[in-house]
């Protein structure tokens, strides 16, 4: 192997490393949509969104996806408000809450309760 060829391939694998290992990043053109997704796994536990920054202007959906069952899903600014009727949102199967105005996805909470196995999901959508 030549040492032109073995530097081309030495390139592309650190292109390669750079672009799988390059945290995600908020798009900031007008017709992208940021997706994200949560898994609650364990009822009580509430878990964070994934860190996102929200840039000014964006809005975020939460939408639970369909399970089998019937499941309830939660949606808070805190972890304590996910476990509390008077400071949570509460989701069935398909259900979305839209409008949530915040910085970054993980200043949400997520809980559940009756969960099926492997949990209940979460998807959620950064729009402008």
């Amino acid at each position: 192997m030549t040492d032109d060829l073995l530097q081309l391939i030495i390139d592309a694998l650190k292109d390669l490393k750079e672009a799988v290992l390059a945290p995600p990043h908020a798009p900031q053109g007008d017709t992208e949509l940021i997706i994200g997704a949560v898994n609650v796994t364990a009822a009580g536990t509430p878990v964070h969104g994934p860190s996102m920054d929200m840039p000014k202007g964006r809005t975020t959906t939460v939408r639970m996806r369909r399970h089998a069952g019937s499941p309830t899903g939660y949606v808070a600014v805190t972890s304590p408000g996910a476990e509390h009727t008077l400071t949570r949102i509460e989701l069935k199967d398909n259900d979305s809450v839209n409008g949530i105005e915040v910085s970054n996805w993980n200043l949400l909470w997520f809980d559940g309760a009756s969960l099926p196995t492997g949990g209940v999901f979460f998807e959620l959508f950064g729009n402008r």
